[in-house]
């Protein structure tokens, strides 16, 4: 039954990139994504296996990153700051623009950015200690720290709420 795609057909191999005639180099963005929706379409109608589809994306997208990642600082654009070739519109401009206060001596950031890590470190304390509750914790006299007021009626804190996708996890040996 394994060798049946979903029509109850004989499993037929096909290409998994079916690229006619063209190279990656030479393809249009369209083509592309015409190639993409033909091996997700190949896997849909049990031609292949959805797995090896994805795994096979994988290993390609391990392959291209590490291209780009090498390539960044080495590939340059003639004639100024756009360039046009292989359907690419490739243009220079600056990317990951940053800010950094810490040395503009302003007084009012310095302080509220003392104020905002005292906070962040008061949250991450308190967020760490209703990760811990392994059930709701009853509170009779509960003491607002800001304000010194005791709450007068009891209350109940319950453990942070834990949501989690699934996905599959894919390591490169």
């Amino acid at each position: 039954m394994s060798n049946l795609n979903l029509f109850l057909q004989p499993r037929t191999t096909k290409s998994l990139f079916p690229v006619k005639n063209k190279t990656l180099l030479t393809s249009t963005k369209a083509e592309l994504s015409d190639i993409a929706s033909k091996i997700v379409e190949s896997a849909d109608d049990g031609y292949t296996d959805p797995l090896e589809v994805m795994i096979q994306a994988k290993k390609g997208f391990y392959v291209f990153d590490s291209i780009i990642k090498a390539m960044a600082g080495k590939a340059s654009i003639p004639e100024g700051k756009t360039y046009e070739t292989h359907s690419c519109l490739i243009s220079q401009r600056a990317t990951g623009v940053k800010y950094y206060y810490d040395g503009c001596n302003d007084p009012e950031w310095n302080a509220l950015n003392a104020q905002l890590t005292d906070i962040k470190e008061r949250m991450e304390t308190r967020e760490a200690y209703l990760k811990s509750l392994k059930g709701p914790v009853k509170i009779d006299d509960l003491v607002c720290e800001d304000t010194g007021e005791v709450l007068k009626e009891a209350i109940t804190v319950f453990p942070a709420a834990k949501i989690a996708g699934e996905s599959l996890v894919f390591n490169l040996k």
